[in-house]
């Protein structure tokens, strides 16, 4: 089969699309047809050593891509909870694997794939494992209560637009940071306050909402410096950046990292389809345009580009 290979951790220009033995299927696996993979700003990282450098694999070659909807084609020895044709969605953590989505078929573990809502479009489906289970993961770890104040850096991306309305629908105030053409769409999801992160971003929050009770950080520590001083005493601070933590916190920070969640996915899959959240789709590619695909990746903001294989 054809599938997006990475041989060296060279960047983008060490992946080439190449064919490699067909996938087998293990206990507890099925065979996924792949109808649709998403590129997500990890990805280029993880052609530069960025998961190797955390305990990922550094063997080559390695099967790249993290999330995918495709439709069940193989049943495994022990499934009993799929059958074929069943359209699924999910990831792979491919970095530790070196078994991604980017090919024609992947045999994946059950724990990692949901049933796709039969509304939901293909394409949309293929981006939302990794953003939509990092943003309620983040969310949770914030421990907000309705009226509570949240900060997020970086609420125009694909985690932080997620997040922005998640915490919405639950009743927080979000106040938003990010570039300034991302200062609309940041209230237009519905932030009660939009600021460039470039500016006294906590200036502004204490004088707009009061202090934040959290900071969700999806940026990493180019946003910190001009935000941290809008955190309450106590206040929690969450990442999903790698690299050093900030320092004198009552709250211990926290970096977290997407885990397996098919029941919330499914949820929040099922709230995408029916409209209460909305996600952002860009271009649609053949897997051969994988470098077009991978540079959109870096800029692309909240709407991710989809490999066809």
């Amino acid at each position: 089969m054809r599938a997006l290979v990475l041989n060296s951790f060279a960047g983008p220009s060490a992946v080439t699309v190449t064919e490699v033995g067909d996938p087998m299927v293990a206990d507890g696996e099925v065979l996924v047809r792949v109808d649709a993979a998403a590129v997500g700003p990890w990805d280029p990282q993880t052609t530069l050593g960025y998961f190797a450098a955390a305990g990922g694999m550094a063997t080559f070659p390695q099967i790249l891509g993290w999330d995918l909807s495709g439709t069940v084609v193989e049943i495994g020895p022990g499934v009993a909870e799929w059958s074929l044709g069943d359209p699924v969605m999910g990831y792979s953590a491919q970095p530790w694997t070196g078994v991604g989505v980017f090919a024609e078929e992947v045999s994946m573990s059950t724990g990692l794939l949901t049933p796709r809502p039969v509304d939901l479009d293909i394409n949309v489906a293929a981006t939302l494992p990794v953003v939509a289970l990092t943003a309620d993961l983040a969310l949770r770890e914030a421990g907000l209560t309705e009226g509570a104040t949240l900060l997020v850096l970086g609420a125009a991306g694909a985690v932080g637009s997620l997040v922005t309305q998640l915490a919405v629908q639950a009743g927080i105030r979000v106040v938003g940071s990010g570039s300034a053409r991302d200062l609309a769409r940041i209230e237009a999801l519905g932030a009660q306050a939009a600021f460039d992160r470039s500016a006294d971003v906590a200036a502004r929050t204490l004088a707009t909402t009061g202090p934040a009770d959290a900071i969700i950080d999806l940026v990493g520590a180019a946003a910190r410096p001009s935000a941290m001083g809008a955190l309450r005493p106590g206040g929690r601070f969450i990442t999903t950046i790698r690299g050093p933590l900030p320092e004198g916190l009552t709250d211990p920070p926290r970096k977290i990292d997407v885990q397996p969640n098919p029941d919330r996915l499914g949820q929040l899959a099922r709230l995408v389809a029916a409209g209460t959240l909305r996600v952002a789709t860009g271009a649609v590619l053949a897997l051969d345009d994988a470098q077009q695909a991978y540079q959109l990746a870096t800029s692309a903001g909240a709407a991710k580009t989809v490999l066809k294989p």
